[in-house]
């Protein structure tokens, strides 16, 4: 997917839920999207994200019994 950078922007943190099925992919939606001129600045968010994530009892969600797991996650991206 090719991102064109407006006003500016030239990177993303994007925070992703994914639903996975027997660890294989069903559906990935972006829920959270920050944008940011500078690397740095994207990067600060980045750390603050995970690190928040890291200690999210709720960052994966499973049911005993069920193939189904959904996962919380956060990527950097770097636009064009």
């Amino acid at each position: 997917m090719n991102m064109v950078a407006h006003n500016g922007v030239r990177f993303e943190v994007v925070m992703v839920l994914t639903k996975y099925c027997n660890d294989e992919v069903l559906h990935r939606k972006e829920t959270v999207t920050y944008r940011y001129k500078h690397r740095s600045s994207a990067v600060r968010k980045l750390r603050k994200i995970a690190e928040e994530l890291k200690n999210d009892p709720h960052r994966v969600i499973e049911v005993k019994g069920n193939p189904y797991k959904i996962k919380t996650s956060v990527e950097l991206r770097h636009m064009q």
